[in-house]
């Protein structure tokens, strides 16, 4: 322009310098204003505050105010709208100290501040939680003739909300309505946001009543400020009752509702519920955003839903919208975590054809899913397959299959997979020790784990932490070495790392298994000292502590504790309850409790059932005993062959043979073979009680199904012909037996003597003890016994004694009974000579005491007899227990 002798006007020179501001050339700007002088044009008052304006507005507002000095000094008078900027500025920049002595000058000028001078300096102190300010600049402005705006008012309502001062705003709001302010919705919305973030969540519905009452109809943001507050809480239900206010009011909900209650739904582990909010936001036309759906896949996935997550992700492909890797990390972690390869390595197979690149945290997963599945063989291909893709390889991957190493007891492996970690230049970290160091103590090589301790300690790499310590100690308790772990534990303490819940239920658990309760209860107060709470964990421990002391008032006051603090008793904390029951011989109430807990959704575990299945059938109460049988059926907990045992037994002791068989029955049609021991009772409690017949079915049964030998199922006939008397047809079994060259076991041949002897027939139990002896069998000292208790029954004290004395020839030692038979003979009879002889032997082993007394040989076996039935209750009492 200026080549072709046209002069550019003021407007010419304002508009150019309109567009440097606006591309950020300040310098070019501030040029053109001096290039502006030089043509005789002097920039006015309106050219300068659109560059302050600009300044301002980029947060550069001491360069506005330099240029406020510059109008001065070339006579250009600032006007209201230069200082109303630049406070605006200061304020935006938190510089409300600069911002107030420009108002003060502002004045000083003699220029009168407007509106939004004083809204600025008031949003500003407010901001700084400055109210006794803020209100003086309120006061200032009705000084002056300026009535305050919403906007004066609700910078103030705003500030005190924020700063929790609700009274104070309720107070101010009263003010602003005297004050003939027109309480809108967004007035209400700021203390009603206030009053959800202190947790007055009843008043904000309160407030919201009123509102409405006043005539002021709540909009979409008062609503979603109510149910943010309600799901920050974890009130769900609640705020779906203001979403359905909102609907009735008029008002639907936007994006940012719904997505909100969809994320606060899956943070409370609601994923049911955040679907269902999902499909209401579906219906009203609103679209999810990928971080909402990855959220409903993480969720779904976190609560073991992984088809459900599956669904979606392909439902996520069927509306258009691309999952991204993290749509596919979610599921491919979750089946890794249950042990599903085929199913994550399925998922990883689509992400790549998605063309998303799989990261550390998908192979991780991958891994995880073939150690968990028990492919660690798998898992070890894999894992150096991805030694060859470029940093594949980290310390969590390393970790991953050394954890599991470790699980599977092949040590050995997992040391050189450690070695070969430390060979990579991957540093170990306390993750690696901890799974070696829980390895180590699973073995029971407590002392190796603590020497690997020492040497990482001397590792300027490893930081031990609380985890690692909770490691060893856990090891030591369970090793039985309470004196080591107790050391760890004041070790760990003076490093600084304080146990947390995990590493004192831990402790706890260590010192309840050896019944020192006392340590216990100080535990308990010391985790109470410093503000951590019992979990369930810890009240499962210590019900089973004081189960087993047969504590059982301090078991129920735990119960009534742990269901008052919110707690959900689980299987552990039901078998346990039913464990001191159990143990104080409280059966019905252990069944009563059990029956409670599953009608309160509780289902015992198969240990906790079998565990009452087994009292009763030793109280010989086999109904109860089936009745539980049954509702272990009903609930899907399989009975095992610990469940069948007991019930077998029971019904031994009650000559139940015919349910016997049809338990055996159950038995192999679900799959459980029966011991040959089982077997072998039925088949002698057959015979005992005369079915002789379906003992020999039961017999070639046995042999079929390969339970147990031929001459072990015929010898229990055998037995059983016995215990029925019929000693001529056991007899001929035998004889069978021998025939064909099947030796009968020791507990037949004993059993056979017994009832001969039983019969007085001495001859033919001496001969059965020939047959015995040629077939390979040696006596025993219970056939011993037999052989000597028939003879003594019989009168014939010598053959008994010739027998005692090759009893002890063979290196068999003489049992109570054996003694307490001869002492009995004795004492009925008058042979001096080996009654010295028993008492001497007695003596000699310490079984009587030596009192070096005169008394004739009759009162001194009597004492002797005496002493022996002491040593046998004890014994029979001690069996017991």
């Amino acid at each position: 322009m200026e080549e072709a002798s046209y002069v550019p006007s003021i407007v010419t020179y304002n508009t150019l310098l309109y567009w440097y501001c606006k591309r950020g050339r300040y310098k070019a700007a501030s040029e053109l204003i001096d290039r502006m002088s030089c043509k005789g044009l002097e920039a006015d008052v309106c050219t300068y505050n659109m560059f302050i304006d600009d300044l301002c507005r980029n947060n550069k507002s001491a360069k506005g105010y330099l240029l406020l000095k510059k109008m001065r000094k070339k006579t250009i008078l600032p006007n209201e709208v230069t200082y109303n900027t630049l406070i605006n500025g200061f304020v935006k920049e938190g510089k409300l100290g600069i911002a107030t002595r420009v108002f003060d000058e502002m004045l000083e000028f003699n220029l009168s501040p407007n509106r939004i001078a004083y809204n600025a300096l008031i949003g500003g102190h407010c901001q700084g939680g400055n109210f006794g300010e803020a209100l003086r600049l309120v006061d200032n402005m009705e000084a002056v003739g300026l009535r305050p705006n919403e906007v004066s008012y609700g910078a103030i309502l705003n500030g005190l909300c924020k700063c929790g001062k609700l009274n104070s705003a309720r107070r101010f709001l009263e003010r602003m309505r005297k004050n003939g302010i027109v309480i809108g919705s967004v007035a209400y919305t700021m203390l009603i946001d206030g009053l959800c973030k202190n947790g007055r969540l009843d008043e904000g519905v309160q407030l919201l009543g009123k509102m409405v009452k006043s005539g002021v109809n709540p909009d979409v943001v008062t609503y979603s400020v109510l149910v943010n507050g309600f799901c920050r809480a974890g009130k769900i239900k609640n705020a779906k009752e203001i979403i359905c206010k909102m609907y009735k009011a008029g008002n639907v909900p936007n994006s940012i509702v719904f997505s909100n209650l969809i994320y606060n739904s899956c943070k409370q582990g609601y994923v049911i519920e955040a679907i269902k909010v999902y499909g209401a936001m579906n219906y009203s036309g609103h679209d999810c955003d990928l971080f909402t759906y990855n959220l409903l896949i993480s969720s779904l996935c976190r609560e073991g839903r992984l088809q459900e997550a599956e669904d979606f992700l392909h439902h996520m492909s069927r509306i258009g919208l691309v999952p991204n890797s993290a749509s596919f990390d979610s599921i491919i972690n979750g089946y890794g975590n249950v042990g599903d390869a085929l199913k994550a390595f399925s998922l990883f197979d689509e992400l790549v054809n998605f063309g998303h690149p799989p990261n550390l945290y998908t192979y991780g997963s991958l891994l995880k899913g073939l150690c968990k599945g028990g492919n660690l063989e798998l898992a070890k291909q894999f894992f150096d397959k991805l030694k060859c893709v470029p940093c594949a390889v980290d310390v969590v991957l390393y970790n991953t299959l050394i954890a599991e190493t470790c699980r599977s007891g092949n040590l050995q492996a997992a040391i050189i997979l450690f070695d070969e970690m430390v060979g990579s230049d991957v540093l170990p970290n306390s993750y690696t020790y901890a799974s070696l160091l829980a390895g180590l103590c699973r073995k029971g090589k407590v002392a190796a784990a603590i020497l690997l301790f020492g040497m990482a300690m001397e590792r300027e790499t490893f930081f031990p932490n609380q985890v690692v310590y909770t490691c060893l100690i856990d090891g030591l308790f369970k090793a039985g070495q309470p004196k080591a772990a107790a050391f760890f534990y004041e070790d760990m303490m003076k490093k600084g790392f304080y146990p947390d819940t995990i590493s004192f239920n831990v402790i706890i658990d260590g010192y309840s298994r050896t019944g020192q309760m006392t340590k216990v209860n100080n535990f308990i107060s010391l985790m109470k000292r410093v503000n951590l709470s019992p979990n369930l964990v810890t009240y499962n421990i210590l019900l089973h502590g004081y189960s087993k002391k047969r504590g059982i008032s301090k078991c129920f006051a735990l119960y009534d504790a742990m269901t008052r603090r919110g707690f959900i008793p689980d299987k552990l904390t039901c078998h346990s309850l039913i464990l001191g029951l159990c143990e104080s011989a409280l059966l019905d109430i252990g069944l009563k409790i059990l029956k409670k807990m599953i009608v309160e959704g509780t289902v015992a575990d198969r240990f906790t059932f079998n565990m009452l299945i087994t009292k009763f059938s030793e109280r010989d109460e086999m109904g109860k005993a089936f009745d539980l049988l049954n509702s272990m059926n009903l609930l899907g907990v399989f009975p095992n062959g610990e469940t069948y045992s007991a019930i077998l037994k029971g019904l031994k002791r009650k000559f139940g043979f015919q349910e016997f068989r049809k338990i055996l029955n159950e038995m192999l049609g679900k799959g459980i073979i029966p011991t040959d021991r089982q077997y072998v009772a039925l088949i002698t409690g057959m015979c005992k009680v005369g079915d002789v017949g379906g003992a020999f079915k039961l017999k070639d049964e046995m042999e079929a199904l390969g339970i147990a030998s031929r001459d072990v199922a015929e010898s229990a006939i055998v037995r059983g012909l016995v215990k029925r008397g019929k000693m001529e047809e056991a007899m001929l079994v035998l004889s069978c037996m021998l025939r064909v060259q099947l030796v009968p076991t020791l507990a037949t041949f004993t059993t056979l003597i017994h009832g001969l002897c039983k019969e007085y027939n001495l001859a033919e139990a001496l001969k059965l003890r020939s047959i015995m002896e040629l077939n390979g069998v040696k006596l025993d000292v219970v056939a011993y016994n037999v052989l000597i208790t028939g003879f003594c029954a019989n009168g014939d004290i010598g053959p008994a004694f010739e027998l005692y004395e090759e009893m002890k020839e063979r290196g068999l030692c003489p049992n109570t009974t054996t003694y307490a038979v001869l002492i009995d003979t004795l004492c009925r009879g008058n042979n001096l000579v080996k009654g010295e002889m028993l008492l001497m032997d007695l003596e000699e082993r310490g079984l009587i005491s030596q009192d070096g007394n005169t008394q004739d040989l009759h009162n001194r076996l009597r004492m002797a007899m005496k002493e022996l039935n002491i040593i046998r209750r004890r014994r029979k009492n001690i069996g017991k227990k």
